[in-house]
């Protein structure tokens, strides 16, 4: 029996061969491998270096690749292809990546398909209710908007400036009617006490009606060729009829102011008039815009009722609009107001006409005046 310490101890690992006496050995390593005992494995590919079955392939003493089994993938075939990368479920479904596949996972019992794409019977029902639902209330809403509308109207009707089509409508009895008159020529002679009213402005004569002037013409002169020259009045068959121009200058002046007495309290009333803008559209300038009011004559002069015209708009030819106030007098005597309503600057240049208070009419009242 052999007595060398190869075949006593049998040292060298990893197929390593021994070499040895009674007293020493030498293990002599296979390619990879060293050590003493050939204990030390420093090839590339090991039996663990690529997993999931995956094939090593040794580049170098150093280096190595794994060729990967399908659904592998990774430095070491460690990782599972995601599939879920390039699926998406559908319905707040999830995916979930299997071996060389993936699953949707449905929500509840809602969905089912492959990629939850099969609605349930019943999910089919609840979404029709609910569009059902959504239709009707945006109905609803709309009915809702549209009832407030016709509130506001019916409510502009009586408390606006602008013009209210229902108004013409009613049975009204003019108190006053202020056409300013006619005549030959171009600037009247007449001044607002013959029209039983006042005003902030100063009358011009002439041709200079500058800012914060006014005059009565039977037609627009063409003031630094920015007006609408040789426009005509509003007032229907009256040749050669007056109008009020005003050339407004800054805010809160005075354009109209009458005093009337004998109203009936709680009566409806309308005053009214006609205005233009007599600016060109083209010159881009300031819009005139006037406020009506109703005051009470008493101490505290309290307001009845209010409203702006708004911007009196730019016409390329001057076109007259109606503007009204409706309102129930609690005052037997009130002064009926025009007031500038803009900041100065350049524009702010307007034309009045057929100035009206009527009376919704009852058999007790006929009282009418017409001023010129």
């Amino acid at each position: 029996m052999s007595s060398s310490l190869c075949a006593i101890k049998q040292p060298c690992k990893n197929n390593g061969t021994c070499n040895g006496t009674h007293y020493s050995y030498d293990c002599s390593c296979p390619c990879g491998f060293n050590g003493t005992d050939c204990e030390f494995d420093y090839r590339p590919c090991k039996p663990y270096t690529c997993l999931n079955n995956g094939t090593c392939n040794a580049t170098s003493d150093s280096l190595f690749v794994c060729t990967c089994l399908s659904g592998w993938q990774g430095v070491h075939c460690e990782s599972i292809v995601n599939f879920c990368d390039n699926n998406s479920c559908l319905n707040n479904g999830v995916c979930r990546p299997l071996l060389e596949n993936y699953t949707c996972e449905c929500l509840g019992d809602s969905y089912s398909g492959r990629l939850c794409e099969i609605s349930s019977p019943k999910t089919i029902m609840l979404k029709t209710v609910s569009k059902s639902f959504a239709y009707i209330s945006i109905l609803a809403v709309v009915a809702v908007a549209m009832f407030v509308i016709t509130m506001d109207m019916l409510k502009y009707c009586f408390e606006s400036v602008d013009l209210c089509p229902d108004n013409d409508a009613l049975n009204f009895t003019t108190i006053f009617l202020i056409t300013f008159g006619s005549g030959p020529t171009l600037f009247s002679n007449k001044t607002p006490a013959d029209f039983n009213f006042t005003t902030s402005h100063s009358q011009s004569f002439t041709f200079d009606v500058n800012d914060g002037m006014f005059a009565f013409v039977n037609e627009v002169p063409d003031l630094n060729n920015g007006w609408h020259g040789n426009a005509s009045d509003y007032t229907t068959n009256d040749t050669d009829g007056y109008m009020f121009l005003v050339n407004m200058q800054g805010i809160d002046p005075q354009i109209f102011n009458y005093k009337i007495d004998d109203l009936h309290i709680g009566r409806l009333y309308e005053f009214s008039a006609y205005v233009a803008n007599v600016v060109r559209k083209e010159k881009c300038l300031n819009k005139p815009n006037i406020r009506f009011e109703v005051r009470a004559i008493n101490e505290s002069g309290n307001v009845i009722a209010k409203k702006g015209t708004g911007d009196v708009p730019a016409c390329y030819n001057m076109s007259w609009s109606k503007y009204d106030i409706s309102f129930e007098t609690t005052h037997s005597s009130v002064v009926l107001l025009m007031i500038s309503n803009v900041a100065e600057g350049s524009g702010n240049d307007l034309a009045v006409d057929d100035i009206e208070l009527r009376v919704y009419s009852t058999n007790d009242l006929d009282d009418t005046s017409t001023t010129g």
